[in-house]
């Protein structure tokens, strides 16, 4: 990942034009990278069966100290989702890792259509600055 930011770094310096052609593949590269690291994680702990069956396992046990009481305390006060979000741990298994798989290649679609449409959007508007301009050879 360093080399490929650096490399647009150096390119992107040295000749301003190319920055924007640069930052979209640094883009497309970094969803790209992030993706192939959550495949490799995965093939290293065995798989996605032995992922979820070490989530299964970790999620038997209690996540806060005192939470054999807290299921007492539930029953008395029923509270909002944002605050279960942001105070309660979310409970590991299986659906942690299809949460945290979805999640993951979301960001890689989501990274690389926005590097598209940044591409469109920086070509429309050259197009109407060529345009605007009077311009009709845009190689000259």
């Amino acid at each position: 990942m360093v080399p490929v930011y650096a490399t647009e770094s150096i390119i992107s310096l040295s000749n301003a034009k190319l920055s924007l052609p640069c930052d979209i593949l640094r883009n497309c590269y970094e969803a790209f990278a992030l993706y192939s690291f959550g495949s490799y994680l995965v093939a290293c702990l065995g798989g996605e069966r032995r992922v979820v069956e070490l989530l299964e396992d970790e999620s038997k046990e209690p996540l806060l100290e005192g939470e054999e009481n807290k299921s007492e305390k539930k029953t008395q006060k029923q509270r909002n989702p944002l605050w279960k979000f942001l105070c309660e741990p979310y409970v590991l298994g299986p659906e942690l890792f299809v949460i945290e798989k979805f999640g993951l290649v979301q960001y890689m679609i989501l990274k690389t259509f926005c590097a598209f449409l940044a591409f469109c959007w920086s070509f429309s508007v050259f197009m109407v600055m060529v345009n605007s301009n009077g311009i009709t050879d845009i190689h000259t």
